[in-house]
């Protein structure tokens, strides 16, 4: 599903969570953050090729093995991070008893402001990032 409102409590995937599959129901939930294709920039303001390196992956720790293997290569989503309440909305999930759960998350310089345009990302970032996902989910449906 894709949802808005992060801004407000993450009011969309509240909203949203009814149309959810039960959580026993769930083998594996990955949330896919909206700063996974920002790009970086240089001191002076100058974008960069390269992704923004403000974001982490937030992931339950039975997922631990899984995120370090499917994300292998990419250093700063290589080492999963606990979830933390209200910090992206995974804990939107894991509050309701998804036990298997990942998210890459991020803030970057122009995270909110008026500076946050198109132009900041560039669709050649997504690539490895949702690729790395498809990896864990493989990877946590194979230690299932």
């Amino acid at each position: 599903m894709n949802t808005g409102g992060h801004e407000f409590y993450f009011t969309g995937s509240h909203k949203a969570m009814p149309l959810a599959p039960p959580p026993l129901a769930t083998a594996v939930w990955a949330h896919v953050g909206a700063a996974v294709a920002v790009r970086d920039a240089d001191e002076t303001g100058r974008m960069l090729d390269t992704a923004d390196p403000q974001r982490s992956v937030m992931a339950m720790p039975n997922l631990n093995a899984a995120v370090a293997e499917g994300f292998r290569g990419i250093p700063e989503l290589e080492r999963a991070n606990p979830v933390r309440a209200e910090a992206g909305e995974l804990s939107t999930f894991t509050d309701r008893g998804y036990s298997r759960c990942f998210a890459v998350l991020g803030v970057h310089r122009w995270f909110h402001t008026v500076e946050d345009t198109i132009e900041r990302i560039d669709g050649r970032l997504v690539t490895p990032v949702l690729e790395a996902h498809m990896r864990t989910i493989e990877r946590a449906i194979c230690d299932a």
